[in-house]
């Protein structure tokens, strides 16, 4: 398995080289994707601040729960596995230049959104300063632009002429 990935790279490459082409960078192939990235970063980072200064430090977001598909899931694991999305798993698939990187990213965050949304619904931070930072994460996450913007204002000129 691990030699036809280099054996596929390997190809790849020469023919890229005989194109005189070579890879593009994430951040200039998709660089409003890119950016949305970066700003989810910065976002989930002030999360754990904002947690930390108003009383939800690790242990009390370990212990604040919500049922997702009929399992407890601790404040933690979500905001933990989103910030594991937006640092690695992201960049990581936009670098891996394979077909279906983007579909990916799409669907991951499709599972951080639902599971970000039962939070903005969690009466315990309602009333707490924690509650507008979740919210603004949540519709980050609602947000993710398309990986061709091209086409989808095509699209949406279609459906609203």
């Amino acid at each position: 398995m691990r030699l036809s990935r280099y054996i596929r790279a390997f190809f790849k490459a020469l023919e890229l080289t005989l194109k005189g082409e070579a890879l593009q960078p994430a951040d200039k192939r998709h660089p409003q994707l890119h950016e949305w990235i970066q700003q989810g970063q910065r976002q989930i980072q002030n999360i754990f601040l904002v947690a930390d200064k108003n009383g939800f430090d690790s242990d009390q977001r370990k212990q604040t729960t919500v049922t997702i598909d009929h399992r407890p899931m601790s404040m933690d694991v979500i905001l933990r596995a989103v910030q594991h999305n937006l640092e690695l798993e992201y960049p990581m698939l936009m670098d891996a230049h394979i077909e279906g990187d983007i579909l990916t990213i799409y669907a991951i965050n499709m599972n951080d959104q639902y599971r970000v949304s039962r939070l903005v619904d969690l009466e315990e931070i309602n009333s707490t300063a924690l509650a507008p930072a979740i919210k603004h994460l949540h519709q980050h996450l609602m947000n993710v632009p398309p990986s061709n913007p091209e086409a989808a204002a095509q699209a949406a000129a279609q459906i609203n002429p």
